[in-house]
C-alpha cells in the first residue's frame, strides 16, 4: 500500500512540473525588431543569424496568423529584408513621414521598405518603431520557401510595404 501511495505520489509530482514549463515559442521576426527596439545597443542576433532562426523546422501550430496579400512587384531576398528591418528597427520612435502619396523608407540589396497614403494623406507620419514592427509582421506572415518575402501591413493610415525594388 506505502509503495501505491508513494508511485501515485511521484507520478503525481512529475505530471506538475510537467505542466508548469513554459512552452518553446517559435522564433518571431517581430519579436526581434521589438528587442532591437526596446535596446538599440544590446546583444541581438544579426540579421543572418535571425533569419537563420527563423528558417529553423517548428513544430506544427494553429496560431491566427495574417493574411499575406501579394502585390505586383517582385519579391524581395530575404537576407536583404532583414537588414533593411534591422537597420529601421534601431531608430526607434524617428518620425517617417510620407511626403507624397509614397516614400522609400529604406533600400538594402533587393529589398524595398516603402509607406504609401492614399490621396490627400500626404504628410501623415508614423514612428519608425511601428513601420519596422509592420515589416516583421509581413516576414513572419509571408516569408516563402525559396527564402523571398512581399506583402504589406497598414500602419494607421500608412500602408507599409516590403518588396524587392
Amino acid at each position: 500500500m506505502a509503495r501505491l501511495t508513494l508511485s501515485a505520489l511521484a507520478i503525481l509530482v512529475s505530471t506538475s512540473l510537467v505542466t508548469a514549463l513554459p512552452a518553446a515559442q517559435p522564433f518571431s521576426v517581430e519579436s526581434w525588431v521589438n528587442d532591437i527596439i526596446a535596446n538599440p545597443n544590446g546583444n541581438h542576433l544579426s540579421p543572418e543569424e535571425a533569419a537563420k532562426q527563423y528558417s529553423q523546422p517548428t513544430e506544427g501550430s494553429l496560431d491566427k496568423r495574417a493574411t499575406c496579400h501579394d502585390t505586383a512587384y517582385a519579391a524581395a531576398n530575404v537576407p536583404d529584408a532583414m537588414a533593411c528591418i534591422n537597420q529601421l528597427a534601431r531608430k526607434g520612435e524617428t518620425a517617417y513621414v510620407v511626403a507624397r502619396s509614397s516614400s522609400r523608407f529604406c533600400e538594402i540589396g533587393g529589398a524595398a521598405i516603402d509607406g504609401f497614403v492614399p490621396a490627400g494623406a500626404e504628410g501623415t507620419q508614423a514612428p519608425c518603431s511601428e513601420v519596422t514592427r509592420a515589416a516583421g509582421r509581413i516576414m513572419d506572415t509571408c516569408w516563402r520557401a525559396d527564402n523571398t518575402v512581399k506583402g504589406w501591413e497598414a500602419v494607421g493610415r500608412i500602408v507599409v510595404h516590403l518588396y524587392s525594388k
